[in-house]
């Protein structure tokens, strides 16, 4: 599963909320569709952008080395010293629900099982919540990083391509 959408918009938070939901209605044993996502696993890419100017570089990573790959894997991103962390395995028989900026593309759509669109349209409210989450780490980078989110959403049109948009 896929959730994507500009930066702000509660994609991870969305995530967790899955994660939780599945996992509850698969142990309940009363819905056995959701059995297979009783150990779901959430991704995001923050984990892997490479750095503020990384976003197109994320979805390479997240098209060749997580979704076309048999043995998945990951380069992480230390944001500290903006430098590359150690590469983290994925467990391709456990279900992975990856949410971040740029997830869906033309070529990630093709793998996945569902995606999801979240967007707020007030881009003064979405940019809010983001500074209010990530604040002075983030501020210095918003406008770098809105223009890949707008370069992305020129090149892979992610909006058209969910199976569902959330807007708020």
């Amino acid at each position: 599963m896929l959730l994507d959408g500009p930066a702000g918009t509660g994609k991870t938070t969305m995530g967790r909320w899955l994660v939780q939901e599945l996992s509850a209605r698969a142990a309940s044993g009363k819905h056995p569709e959701y059995e297979p996502w009783a150990n779901v696993q959430l991704l995001s890419m923050d984990s892997f952008y490479p750095g503020w100017d990384g976003l197109a570089a994320a979805q390479t990573i997240l098209e060749q080395q997580i979704l076309a790959s048999v043995k998945p894997q990951y380069p992480t991103w230390d944001w500290e010293l903006n430098v590359p962390g150690p590469a983290v395995k994925i467990d391709p028989t456990v279900p992975l629900i990856i949410e971040g900026c740029g997830a869906i593309t033309p070529r990630s759509y093709l793998s996945a099982h569902f995606t999801i669109w979240v967007e707020i349209l007030d881009t003064q409210r979405r940019k809010d919540r983001a500074l209010g989450r990530d604040g002075e780490i983030f501020a210095p980078h918003w406008e770098r990083w809105a223009d890949q989110e707008a370069a992305h959403w020129d090149a892979s049109h992610p909006r058209d391509l969910a199976d569902l948009a959330l807007f708020g």
